[in-house]
């Protein structure tokens, strides 16, 4: 997905000279290529996560549009208070492009995990949040969004990602419906969809018909059709590489909540801090109950 997003960044900063990118000493081996077409556009400011945020800031404010690359918690977490200070107070066009999300650098351990990703974007006003779901899916919505005002963070997965091989397109303000039923619905996000995709046709093998849709960002309109979804289906499961809390699954009871909604919730997602074991990225969906078997596990359980 990451070698996608650069390709496409490449192909878009020739069409535009406003593009820029900032790396905080990280990404080698993806992002060389954009620094030998455009090393005037291309800045490595070494580990210096938070003076990157301020160096977008300003260049987004002298009407530039940079994008800083780095893995997930460097490039939101740490410079936090410099991201809502700088493109989310001034509504400024800073693109984060947060690489490998959830688990996908399972075995550096939580310093390199980000399972917060949702909640601190999405409780930032007027911070756009982005996750195709393929590789497809990725130069797609860097195109349609990336000119889009305000800050964007854009959930990029680490390796190549082929699930969902039938759904290639993006459209930021629309719901990916990717199966429909009326025994539940699956609300997922992000390359977890992976493990989401097995357990669904698994299910369906049994007999069991879901609603399986994917979130590619927090628009109103995505939000609408969540909404909809709800209204007609008595089961919701919500599955997540993040914390429990401010997630997708907080997200969707906040819908049922305020709209008095009958729709049951079950939320999956990592409830508890690491115990200091690790392993790659199949191994921790495992751990935290997340996996394929465990998803199909409690959906044969919460509608039996």
């Amino acid at each position: 997905m990451r070698n996608n997003f650069i390709k496409k960044l490449i192909e878009l900063a020739k069409q535009d000279n406003r593009i820029v990118l900032l790396t905080a000493d990280l990404g080698f081996s993806v992002v060389e290529e954009f620094g030998k077409a455009f090393p005037d556009r291309f800045y490595n400011v070494g580990v210096s996560e938070q003076n990157m945020i301020g160096l977008a800031t300003g260049l987004a404010k002298d009407g530039f549009i940079p994008f800083v690359y780095s893995i997930a918690p460097f490039v939101i977490l740490r410079p936090y208070e410099f991201a809502k200070n700088g493109p989310v107070f001034h509504n400024l066009q800073v693109r984060f492009v947060g690489i490998g999300c959830g688990f996908e650098y399972g075995n550096l351990g939580s310093t390199h995990h980000l399972l917060e990703d949702v909640a601190l974007v999405r409780v930032q006003p007027n911070f756009v949040y982005i996750a195709p779901a393929n590789d497809d899916q990725t130069p797609e919505a860097l195109e349609k969004t990336y000119q889009n005002s305000g800050p964007i963070f854009y959930r990029i997965g680490k390796g190549s990602v082929n699930i969902l091989k039938n759904h290639k397109n993006f459209d930021p303000n629309k719901l990916q419906v990717i199966e429909s039923g009326s025994n539940l619905l699956l609300l997922s996000l992000g390359t977890i969809c992976s493990e989401v995709e097995i357990a669904v046709n698994n299910l369906k093998e049994q007999g069991i018909k879901i609603t399986f849709a994917v979130i590619p960002s927090f628009e109103k309109s995505v939000l609408s059709e969540i909404k909809n979804l709800l209204e007609t289906h008595d089961f919701a499961v919500t599955v997540e590489a993040h914390y429990l809390s401010g997630g997708i699954g907080s997200m969707v009871a906040e819908i049922i909540a305020e709209n008095g909604l009958k729709c049951r919730l079950k939320r999956m997602a990592v409830n508890h801090l690491s115990d200091g074991v690790y392993g790659d990225e199949k191994f921790m969906y495992t751990k935290n109950n997340l996996d394929a078997k465990s998803i199909e596990k409690n959906i044969i359980k919460l509608i039996s």
